[in-house]
């Protein structure tokens, strides 16, 4: 008898624990990530797959972005232009598809997300990230080539400000207008003429509050086809509300006060379980956001003295929870983790959004066996080369992989529950 084990948080489990650590009820998700990595053996006999099965059971599917020394995105490769690395070793492609700007096809769709978040921001520059999203939307008289879903993620709560839609006039007024459509989770106090999703109070640091909206977008994304570009616009790394906690948990990264207690340091007497709370946190993220499809760009306001030394570090592989630091969540380490970028901060948004869209409606995606894991949740770092070592390709960092065992069926009925 065939098993396989796994250890994988649904979005349900991650707000669990992130809500117990700070005192708080969970908030209920509609989806969760599948399984993965169970190493097929029957899979392994097979030469290549057709360009379509992206989705077997246990198996890890890939997109990529192609782009050129001067940052553009590559169309017209093949599947012979790709090798893929896990930990590595080669691993051969069994499933390859190349998008093609002009297909029906749902799953080579590309849709745009904007986080517009203006959480602890000063009113100048919430008004300015909500000008620049705006003057985004109404480009080619507000006729948009890709659906765009708006959040809004402010002192008040995280809120949907509109549904998918093509029409980026009428988009770009409810971002003028601050609608919402639904409410995910409210601050404290704050009353509004409708229920939230989420009976749940915002935490007053806008590290928590962050990683709890970017869990709901991408457990609502996972059940939706199609490769997802989500511009998460906001605060850079500076005391403007950072988004991030020092590696020790102490306290914000950059805030003006210095190790400010929270209450979940990794350090002390309950560090230990920390630690491994924060490494389910990491392993739960990069299942979600590769199985959902989703790759994070994150775009700065107000980042007037970036220093990526403080998070670039992190970037290393989390092989274990002793490796485990709440710098692995920070914003910007997640999307480089997913195949997203970090543009330095700009003035003008929305070119670097248009960039960024231009390069990833040109995208390959494939599909590989993982190697067999020897314990649970093993990390397998992935790297793509191409032929042309001109060309450079961005996918997700890497995976979570889970180990397969042939175990003897028992033939006694009570080890697994049946009547002696």
């Amino acid at each position: 008898m065939r098993r396989f084990y796994r250890l994988t948080l649904s979005g349900f489990g991650f707000l669990v624990i992130l809500a117990s650590a700070l005192g708080q009820r969970s908030v209920p998700t509609t989806d969760k990530p599948t399984a993965i990595g169970t190493g097929n053996p029957e899979l392994r006999q097979r030469k290549e797959l057709p360009s379509e099965a992206v989705s077997a059971e246990g198996l890890i599917r890939l997109d990529a972005t192609v782009t050129d020394q001067a940052g553009k995105a590559v169309a017209g490769l093949q599947r012979v232009d790709f090798s893929l690395f896990d930990n590595g070793q080669p691993q051969r492609i069994i499933a390859f598809r190349a998008s093609k700007s002009l297909s029906a096809s749902a799953d080579d769709s590309l849709s745009v997300i904007l986080l517009l978040d203006t959480l602890d921001l000063p009113s100048n520059l919430a008004a300015f990230e909500r000008q620049q999203a705006a003057k985004f939307l109404r480009q080619n008289s507000g006729k948009l080539a890709q659906p765009v879903t708006i959040y809004s993620l402010e002192d008040s709560g995280f809120f949907l400000t509109s549904k998918p839609s093509t029409d980026g006039e009428a988009l770009a007024s409810d971002v003028d207008s601050d609608n919402k459509v639904d409410a995910y989770f409210l601050a404290p106090r704050v009353h509004l003429p409708f229920k939230a999703v989420a009976d749940t109070s915002l935490v007053s640091f806008p590290a928590l509050a962050g990683l709890r909206a970017l869990g709901t977008i991408a457990t609502s994304e996972a059940a939706r086809p199609g490769r997802k570009l989500l511009f998460w616009i906001g605060p850079g790394l500076s005391n403007r509300g950072t988004g991030a906690f020092a590696a020790d948990g102490r306290g914000l990264l950059g805030d003006s006060i210095s190790g400010a207690p929270l209450g979940y340091s990794t350090s002390g007497t309950k560090g230990e379980e920390v630690k491994r709370d924060l490494f389910q946190k990491t392993f739960w993220f990069s299942t979600l956001m590769r199985q959902a499809r989703v790759t994070l760009d994150c775009l700065s306001i107000g980042e007037d003295n970036p220093v990526p030394r403080a998070w670039n570090p992190v970037l290393a592989v989390v092989p274990s929870a002793q490796q485990a630091s709440w710098m692995n969540l920070f914003k910007n380490v997640l999307a480089v983790q997913s195949g997203g970028q970090v543009p330095p901060s700009s003035k003008d948004l929305v070119v670097l959004m248009n960039d960024c869209i231009e390069n990833a409606r040109i995208f390959y995606t494939f599909t590989f066996d993982p190697p067999l894991a020897a314990h649970a949740d093993e990390y397998h770092s992935l790297k793509v080369e191409l032929r042309q070592p001109t060309l450079t390709a961005r996918t997700s960092a890497g995976y979570y992989d889970q180990p397969f065992y042939n175990a003897p069926l028992s033939r006694d009925p009570a080890s697994y529950g049946g009547a002696a």
